[in-house]
C-alpha cells in the first residue's frame, strides 16, 4: 500500500494514430464485472477515483459536465463531455473535451480485466496521463472494497508517488 492505497503494477502502451495517441492500461480487478461496472458509472462513485466529476450517471448515451476532481486553481473549472456509448456492463466510452476514454470489461476467474484507453494528441503528455491513471485505478480499488479513498487528483496526487510514477511511465513509455 502506498499511503494506504493498493499497489499495482506500473504497465502501460503508447500507440500513434494518425496526428492522436493512445495510451492502454489494463488492470485485473477481483471483483464481478457488475461490480465495476457500477463504480465507472455511478456519479457518487466515480468522484471518488476518477479525474473528473460528472453531473451525471453515466450509463445513457448524450452529453455531461464534466468538473475537474481537483483543488488546482479553479476547482470549478469544466469540461464539455459526452457519454458515446455505454453498454453495460462491459463497454464504456466517454469524450472528455476532446479526448476519449474508452473503458471495456472483461470476466475472469478472479473477477475483472478493466482495458482502459485514452485518446488524445500530444505524446508528452502520455508520462502525466498514465501516472494520473495509475493513481485513479489505486482509488478504484479502494471504492470496489466499499470504503472511500483519499483524494488522488491535482496536487493531492504528489502524496501518493505521482512524481515517482509519472517518472516510471517516461521510461516505460519511452
Amino acid at each position: 500500500m502506498i499511503n494506504n492505497l493498493p499497489e499495482h503494477p506500473s504497465a502501460a502502451t503508447l500507440a500513434p494514430e494518425g496526428v492522436e495517441y493512445t495510451l492502454t492500461m489494463e488492470r485485473e480487478l477481483a471483483h464481478p464485472v457488475e461490480n465495476v461496472w457500477l463504480a465507472l458509472t455511478r456519479a457518487d462513485d466515480v468522484v471518488h477515483w476518477a479525474p473528473y466529476r460528472p453531473d451525471r450517471d453515466l450509463t445513457d448515451v448524450g452529453p455531461v459536465v464534466l468538473a475537474h476532481n481537483a483543488d488546482g486553481p479553479d476547482p470549478h473549472e469544466t469540461e464539455s463531455g459526452r457519454v458515446l456509448r455505454a453498454e453495460p456492463p462491459h463497454l464504456l466510452v466517454v469524450a472528455w473535451g476532446d479526448q476519449e476514454l474508452t473503458y471495456r470489461l472483461s470476466a475472469t476467474a478472479s473477477g475483472t480485466l478493466l482495458h482502459f484507453t485514452h485518446r488524445f494528441d500530444d505524446s508528452n503528455s502520455a508520462p502525466d496521463y498514465a501516472a494520473g491513471w495509475h493513481l485513479c485505478w489505486s482509488a478504484l480499488m479502494v471504492v470496489l472494497e466499499g470504503s472511500t479513498p483519499p483524494p488522488v487528483h491535482g496536487e493531492n496526487a504528489k502524496r501518493y508517488g505521482w512524481d515517482e510514477l509519472r517518472e516510471r511511465y517516461a521510461t516505460l513509455l519511452g
